[in-house]
């Protein structure tokens, strides 16, 4: 059984379009995101780094700025780091 199968979120994550690879690499903290596509690569290294390096680099700042704006940017890390 997949992390994905077994976790309480993993039906929300699937509803919402995440991938079972994406969320199973989320669950299982899987080091090696290459074969995901590269929305869900950035999302994962967002919340990787805020929760488990409580900080937050500038260059992934502003990936994830250039894909959804400033404001979006914004309001991720304060979702991911509530």
């Amino acid at each position: 059984m997949s992390f994905a199968s077994s976790s309480e979120h993993a039906p929300w994550a699937k509803d919402a379009g995440v991938s079972e690879a994406a969320i199973d690499a989320v669950g299982r903290r899987t080091e090696d995101i290459s074969g995901l596509d590269h929305v869900e690569q950035l999302i994962i290294e967002f919340g990787n780094e805020l929760m488990y390096d409580r900080d937050l680099s500038d260059v992934t700042f502003e990936r994830a700025k250039a894909l959804y704006g400033n404001r979006a940017a914004i309001e991720m890390s304060f979702l991911m780091g509530y």
